[in-house]
């Protein structure tokens, strides 16, 4: 998916989601589940934790 896709997608800004990848964009609540959704995702699984091992 291209920048402008997703950005579509989550009804951002393209620019918005290039920040976002070079971290210079904060993200919000809303933010992190637009592109979750957008991507096919649900935030709980975006953001999962993984144990000290990385498993």
């Amino acid at each position: 998916m291209t920048q402008a896709e997703l950005a579509h997608k989550a009804g951002l800004e393209r620019s918005s989601v290039t920040n976002i990848e070079l971290g210079t964009q904060t993200l919000n609540e809303r933010t992190i589940n637009a592109l979750a959704e957008a991507m096919g995702y649900e935030v709980h699984v975006t953001f999962r934790r993984r144990s000290p091992t990385g498993k």
